[in-house]
């Protein structure tokens, strides 16, 4: 199983000339559609202090497979393979499980601020 993100994506996969995915690439796609899976690596910052979504640039990139690839190869490997990984015959934890419980944070969360390259809490800098 490959996980492409980060750098996997935009310096290997991608041709730097055109940005479109390398042929090879492709051909590797639609031979092997589940072994793939996407990844953003945002380590859990999905929302900066502003409110603004650190998500979305990180996943739209990967919408280029939908140009070049079957519709069911694209989404094996847009979703389907993380789905059928990590969530398939998975019971979702709830509250009402004796294992499991809601606790309120006990520590402060670093939130690196996309833009002002500082660490932030409350508005406040951190370091």
């Amino acid at each position: 199983m490959i996980d492409m993100s980060w750098v996997v994506w935009e310096e290997v996969v991608l041709d730097a000339a055109t940005s479109k995915v390398k042929k090879g690439w492709l051909d590797l796609f639609a031979k092997h559609p589940t072994r793939f899976t996407i990844g953003s690596d945002q380590v859990g910052q999905f929302i900066n202090p502003a409110g603004g979504n650190l998500l979305k640039p990180e996943i739209v990139k990967y919408w280029a497979l939908a140009d070049s690839l079957p519709p069911e190869t694209v989404k094996a490997i847009l979703y389907g393979n993380a789905q059928r990984i990590w969530f398939e015959d998975w019971e979702m934890p709830t509250t009402e499980m004796p294992r499991f419980r809601q606790i309120e944070p006990c520590m402060r969360a670093e939130t690196l601020h996309h833009n002002e390259g500082a660490f932030m809490w409350d508005d406040k800098e951190m370091y």
